[in-house]
């Protein structure tokens, strides 16, 4: 008797399993993971004046040389989707662009306005794919990104001042639609359908060529640090490498759409991380930002179960 309970619990608890999306999880882990890298950049750069572009160049070089030695055995036995050569490169570029146009807009903006403005990617990745991708927009999934761009402005409150803030908005939202088109030509060209670690590699080798050519051009290059700086950037890449392995996952499993209304969490890990390593402030208005970025959150839930209703 007391056996067929237990089989009977475990049988149930298979089945609540099966019906949990491994997807949540993933983007989840996108967000936490995010929200960290900044926090860990700001820590070790800011100490020492190193050029936001070289960091970038940094880290990648640092994730790819971690990762090759991994993904060497896999390489072989992968299948590429057809036309891999030149989507790997436009994959990178996306993602590559995010980064430069965020961190260039800084320059003119606030930090947290260029923040704000990265977050409405969620708005462009769903109107592309309502645009182009026949997704179905239900009434949960709108209000869950409305509610997190809300949420993104309430967190990353700031005002606008300078001749040349027009530029940094403009930048601003070109890191967005840079991200929103990363996110939908990962899932659109089946590249997040392979196999993630060899994807994960060749991505960041390719990124990191990008931004070698890009601290050339800009003349960003100086490779003067400090022991604690390259081991923060070291581990800002471990960070990085593990977001974009989960990034994939979750592409994957829930699609672009849902996959960037849950990454907003990284914007409280962030808050959450700088109110308590860089003792930066936190706000009412950014509380509240909180809690409206994990009630979209419950509602990217609630839109998926409606539509597998």
């Amino acid at each position: 008797m007391v056996g067929r309970k237990n089989f009977r619990k475990s049988e149930a608890l298979s089945v609540k399993l099966k019906r949990f999306n491994i997807g949540y999880f993933y983007a989840i882990a996108v967000g936490v993971l995010c929200g960290i890298i900044p926090v860990i950049i700001q820590k070790v750069v800011g100490a020492n004046g190193l050029p936001r572009a070289t960091a970038l160049f940094v880290k990648f070089a640092a994730s790819s040389i971690i990762l090759l030695p991994i993904a060497a055995p896999k390489i072989k036995k992968v299948t590429f989707p057809t036309g891999f050569g030149w989507k790997l490169p436009i994959c990178a570029l996306f993602y590559v662009s995010t980064l430069v146009f965020l961190y260039e807009s800084y320059r003119f903006i606030p930090t947290s306005i260029g923040v704000a403005l990265q977050y409405t990617f969620p708005l462009f990745t769903m109107g592309f794919s309502v645009l182009f991708f026949r997704f179905r927009c239900t009434i949960p999934s709108f209000l869950a990104m409305v509610l997190s761009l809300v949420g993104a402005m309430l967190l990353s409150g700031g005002s606008l001042d300078g001749d040349k803030a027009y530029i940094g908005i403009i930048l601003g939202i070109g890191c967005a639609i840079s991200y929103a088109a990363y996110f939908l030509f990962v899932e659109h060209t089946q590249m997040a359908a392979m196999d993630t670690t060899v994807f994960v590699t060749l991505k960041t080798i390719m990124s990191t060529v990008f931004f070698f050519l890009y601290i050339l051009v800009t003349k960003q290059m100086t490779f003067t640090m400090s022991l604690q700086t390259f081991l923060g950037l070291v581990a800002s890449g471990i960070c990085t490498i593990l977001a974009s392995y989960c990034l994939t996952l979750a592409i994957r499993h829930i699609g672009s759409v849902y996959t960037s209304i849950l990454g907003s969490i990284e914007l409280i890990v962030c808050a959450v991380a700088g109110y308590f390593i860089l003792d930066e402030s936190l706000s009412w208005g950014s509380k509240i930002g909180i809690v409206v970025i994990m009630i979209a959150t419950i509602l990217v839930a609630i839109s998926k179960k409606e539509k597998k209703g």
